[in-house]
């Protein structure tokens, strides 16, 4: 035994001059091997270790014989309630059995996290932020209690979850392990910057939700898919709505908004995006007309509307699908299909928005430029070919008064479109009710 610590020790000495290999063992640890001949005959020794061991030993970090524990990785991170895998390597002879201990806790606890007293072991997070957002990870040799190697593990909390089946408002901390019930208390719990991710389920005041759900400054709320994660207003909401993006580059994403539980009047204005700046509706489906109008941008700067379906097959052609006045601009609608209102887009004074790759089609008319004697400027969106660069590929068709209706004085870009009719017939396609006109060639 003697003589093999002391080989051990001369092959570490000299490592720097030795041949080496590496490996990768089934954890997915990169291993070194390093090796020396034996003088006396034709074997080869070798040694095994981990890469990252082999670099301290040229370092001259490590030059002890013997044994030492190495935990991998140095340092991690782990959102609240969630799990990661930590691993000691024992190097050298004996025992390769360790004890892991959680800020000198062994295996942990509620407060600081727990782990197994395994070898890869599993630390779980503790349910909640800590003060500081740090634990320190240890794996102490149980052959020789000196022998020890720790890791630095930062406590995250960036996305809550909520689940209408499982969460608890009173109870759940936001974790994944322990969501909340509401959208509305998850968003009482997220910091700008941080994300709130809602199962499928529906979300409605019968769930506890306060209406209109708002979205505040640097707020993400995703659903888990469109089709299976409902937001269903209510007629007491403030502002008759059912949500409202009031922040600067919040997100509204994965999600069906219907009017309300008890029938269609129950919101005026199902979305709202209101005096902020860059937020973002993505992914969001409507079946369900509302009273007025399925999403207002109302004073808005840059807004992306992206992959929405508004879309209604009822027959009455009411409403409003997209509606946009009152100064919004920088607004960007892409790939979006609206169909079944009296106004599929319509937009009001101020407004510049870039349209493209949208379905607008089976409305009383497709789009509106709305223009009155005050207030100004009048609304002038490039629908292809304009000012702001849009690609067009909008398909256009089949509404029953007109597919573009130009009130405006403006010269209105909508080239590089499918219309009804090839090429598009004024009268039909589009329409112009003022001194503007519309250029679509």
């Amino acid at each position: 035994m003697l003589r093999e610590t002391c080989c051990l020790f001369v092959v570490m000495m000299v490592a720097f001059m030795a041949q080496s290999c590496t490996d990768t063992d089934p954890s997915g640890i990169e291993y070194a091997c390093l090796s020396r001949e034996v003088e006396q005959g034709a074997a080869r020794d070798s040694i095994r270790m981990p890469a990252a061991m082999r670099t301290d030993i040229r370092e001259g970090k490590f030059l002890e014989p013997g044994f030492s524990v190495f935990v991998i990785p140095d340092s991690a991170s782990v959102e609240i309630t969630q799990a990661i895998s930590v691993q000691a390597v024992v190097t050298g002879f004996g025992s390769k059995q360790v004890a892991w201990y959680v800020n000198d806790v062994y295996g942990g606890n509620a407060g600081v996290g727990t782990i197994t007293q395994s070898n890869p072991a599993v630390y779980t997070a503790p349910d909640g932020i800590l003060f500081p957002d740090e634990v320190i990870i240890r794996a102490v040799s149980l052959r020789d209690s000196t022998k020890a190697d720790s890791c630095a593990v930062a406590i995250l909390f960036t996305v809550v979850y909520v689940s209408a089946s499982s969460g608890d408002d009173g109870l759940g901390s936001g974790g994944l392990g322990n969501p909340v019930k509401s959208i509305t208390r998850g968003l009482e719990i997220a910091d700008p910057g941080m994300t709130v991710k809602v199962a499928s389920g529906t979300y409605d005041h019968y769930n506890g939700e306060t209406f209109p759900i708002r979205l505040s400054d640097d707020i993400s709320l995703f659903g888990e898919s469109r089709e299976s994660t409902v937001i269903k207003g209510h007629a007491a909401s403030a502002y008759n709505s059912a949500v409202y993006l009031t922040g600067s580059s919040c997100r509204l994403k994965g999600f069906t908004v219907r009017p309300g539980p008890d029938d269609n009047n129950d919101c005026n204005i199902l979305i709202r995006v209101g005096n902020c700046n860059d937020a973002v509706v993505e992914s969001v489906r409507v079946y369900e007309r509302a009273q007025y109008s399925v999403l207002r941008v109302e004073g808005a700067l840059n807004t992306l509307l992206e992959e929405c379906e508004f879309v209604v097959a009822d027959g009455n052609r009411l409403g409003r699908g997209f509606e946009l006045v009152v100064g919004d601009c920088g607004t960007v609608i892409r790939n979006c299909a609206v169909s079944g209102f009296f106004n599929g887009l319509f937009f009001n004074y101020g407004s510049d928005a870039l349209i493209e790759g949208c379905m607008i089609e089976g409305n009383e008319t497709g789009i509106w430029l709305y223009s009155d004697s005050s207030p100004s400027p009048e609304p002038n969106p490039d629908i292809g070919g304009g000012a702001r660069g849009s690609a067009g590929a909008n398909t256009i068709r089949d509404n029953s008064h007109c597919g573009l209706l130009n009130s405006t004085t403006n010269a209105i870009y909508a080239k590089f479109n499918t219309w009804t009719n090839a090429p598009p017939v004024e009268g039909v396609d589009y329409c112009n009710a003022g001194t503007g006109a519309v250029i679509t060639e």
